[in-house]
This record gives C-alpha cells, sequence and structure tokens, in this order.
C-alpha cells in the first residue's frame, strides 16, 4: 500500500503520460504540480516507485512512463471512489433510446471503442474503431494487426466477459477476455436498460481517460438504481 505522497507523485505521473504521451521527469512535475518538496525528493520518490514496478524508465536519463500495475492502480481508484456529478446528456435517455445510438453517443464522447451487448437477443453493436485506431502510439504492424483482429473478434468473444462482471465497473489492462493485444485496456458494466440487460464495452489505448470513462459507467449504475 503506498503511503500519500508516493501515491500523489504516481497520480501525477499517471495524468501526464495520460494527458502528453511524453516520459515524466522529475522536473516537470516539481514546475507543474505544485509539490512542496525539492525535485531530488521527487527522483527519489520516481526511483522507489519504478523499483517497486509502478514505473518505468525507458532510457536512463529520461522520465517515466506508467506500468500496467500503475494503471491499474489509478484506474482502481476511480471504481472505489464515490461517483460524483457526471454530465453526458445521453444519460436522460439513455434507458429509452435505441441501443445502436446510445453506443454511438458514448463512443462520441470517450472517443474510443464502445461495443453494446444484449446476452437475450445475442445482439452486438460496436462504435469508435476510427477513435481507437487513432488514440494508438504504436507503429509496429502486428501491434495494429493485433487490434484489428481483436476487433473483428469481438462478437464470438463478449459471452466470455460475463463471469468477471458484477455491480461495479471491471477494469483489464493488457489482454482482457475479449482482447488478446497487450497495448488495449477495457473497461466493462453490466446494465439492464428496460427489461433488457446491456454488457457495456469500453475499449482503448493504455493511455485512455479512465477517470472519465468509469464516471460514465458508474453514473450509468446510479441512474438504473
Amino acid at each position: 500500500m503506498l503511503k500519500d505522497r508516493p501515491l500523489s507523485i504516481l497520480e501525477a505521473v499517471v495524468r501526464d503520460f495520460i494527458n502528453t504521451g511524453v516520459p515524466v521527469s522529475s522536473k516537470r512535475l516539481f514546475q507543474d504540480h505544485g509539490f512542496e518538496i525539492k525535485p531530488a525528493t521527487i527522483r527519489a520518490e520516481l526511483n522507489q516507485l519504478t523499483e517497486s514496478g509502478f514505473l518505468s524508465q525507458p532510457h536512463t536519463s529520461g522520465g517515466r512512463i506508467p506500468t500496467d500495475k500503475a494503471y491499474r492502480l489509478f484506474a482502481e481508484h476511480f471504481v472505489a471512489t464515490p461517483n460524483p456529478n457526471f454530465n453526458f446528456p445521453a444519460l436522460e435517455n439513455w434507458l429509452r433510446s435505441k441501443m445502436n445510438k446510445f453506443i454511438d453517443e458514448v463512443s462520441e464522447e470517450l472517443r474510443i471503442l464502445s461495443v453494446g451487448y444484449n446476452p437475450r437477443q445475442q445482439e452486438v453493436y460496436k462504435s469508435g474503431l476510427d477513435d481507437l485506431v487513432g488514440s494508438l502510439d504504436f507503429e509496429n504492424k502486428k501491434d495494429i494487426f493485433e487490434v484489428v483482429s481483436d476487433f473483428e473478434m469481438i462478437d464470438e468473444r463478449v459471452n466470455s466477459i460475463l463471469n468477471y462482471l458484477d455491480n461495479r465497473p471491471k477494469v483489464f489492462i493488457g489482454k482482457s477476455p475479449i482482447t488478446k493485444s497487450q497495448n488495449l485496456s477495457v473497461v466493462a458494466g453490466r446494465y439492464k436498460r428496460g427489461e433488457d440487460p446491456l454488457i457495456l464495452i469500453a475499449i482503448g489505448p493504455k493511455r485512455m481517460d479512465y477517470e472519465k470513462v468509469i464516471q460514465l459507467f458508474k453514473a450509468l449504475n446510479n441512474d438504473d438504481e
């Protein structure tokens, strides 16, 4: 369990990297986040977080980037935190709108791939592949092929995620029951729209905006209670 100071520093690193995609240095943390400690102390905390497996350092003299362990801790914080008011216009009529229209609106709001699945009718609707591909940082053809393959296999794999879901959003960093690419993250939740069950899935890069995605998923739960 991380103490308050290293946890705050780790959260700042994750937020910065999600926003910029640039490795985060102790100098930038000192300048941009108002930590009331010296840069040398920040560097020492970054070294400890790296040794603990939360950060990696691609180049010896460069900044740090989050590992899967850091993303997981960051995302789970929002899953466990009470949901603030979340302003998403589609929430007002999500129970009445058609599933494909709602999934389109979710995809547009989150700018990542969104999937809706009705287990009763075995109906799957996907929206936002262009947003997903456009958000990816890698150029390796093999990595791109894996993501496209995951997209094509969603209909066949979607049932495999059901056993992992309860009344809270479930976060997968890297490989998940419906994706094989190590470069993706998945957030999934189980809901009810009238009499119809709905499995909602968001698929994005590891640098996805976990806070916004999870707030939306939790707001749906609140609206359904």
